[in-house]
């Protein structure tokens, strides 16, 4: 609940207690990375996204986490090479960070990427 209300030191503690007390790394290291990013330490939230990276089932959960972080600090080569991971990971995945690798051509850059992509039949065009 203190991570949804944006409390960030009061939601570090609390995943603290969780990790004591459930024994599920899986959870609680998320539960923790959030709480730490929220708080402002930046590092402590990489340090618990690269433990993400070593489970596979939480590797892409890692990698998401690692790469919004590199976006935030403006590291786009990083970030790049973290997207392609994410692709390589889960690669229809819809939500995330609303980035994806650049399809095609010399442009290497992210681009962004609509959640809800309207179908043909929703467009309007403006009255001419």
């Amino acid at each position: 609940m203190a991570l949804a209300s944006g409390e960030g030191q009061v939601a570090m503690a609390r995943a603290s207690r969780a990790e004591r007390y459930l024994q599920k790394p899986a959870l609680t290291n998320l539960l923790t990375a959030q709480a730490a990013e929220m708080a402002g330490d930046r590092k402590k939230a990489e340090e618990v996204y690269k433990r993400l990276l070593a489970n596979e089932k939480t590797r892409f959960v890692g990698v998401r986490g690692i790469l919004r972080q590199k976006l935030a600090e403006g590291d786009t080569e990083t970030a790049l090479r973290l997207a392609q991971t994410a692709f390589a990971l889960k690669p229809r995945h819809q939500g995330g960070a609303g980035y994806a690798p650049a399809a095609s051509g010399r442009d290497r850059r992210l681009v962004g990427r609509p959640r809800h992509p309207a179908r043909p039949a929703q467009i309007r065009r403006p009255a001419a």
